[in-house]
């Protein structure tokens, strides 16, 4: 069976999946290098397989992407509280100490 190639076209730049073996880390890379305000509704999908559903690859990327930036955001988040609160033990600490 011939290997079908789904191409993603992300701010102009282009990353080329194969339907059997998608290179996702190279997608994820370009996910990642995008600024925080890009607007990923405007990814293209093209590909010559016309049995491939284009629309619904592009909403299960775009949800995905969001849903990956959310969880980037929650841990950010997370770690900006974990280092509050080991500064804080640390000046209790330290006024204990003195």
């Amino acid at each position: 069976m011939e290997e079908k190639k789904i191409k993603v076209v992300i701010n102009n730049e282009t990353i080329e999946l194969e339907s059997n073996n998608p290179d996702l880390k190279s997608l994820i890379n370009l996910i990642l290098k995008q600024k925080e305000n890009f607007n990923f509704d405007t990814i293209e999908i093209k590909t010559d397989d016309d049995k491939f559903d284009k629309d619904g690859f592009k909403e299960i990327l775009i949800e995905s992407i969001n849903e990956f930036k959310n969880k980037i955001k929650l841990l950010e988040i997370k770690k900006e509280d974990d280092k509050k609160t080991i500064e804080e033990l640390v000046q209790k600490l330290q006024k204990k100490d003195e």
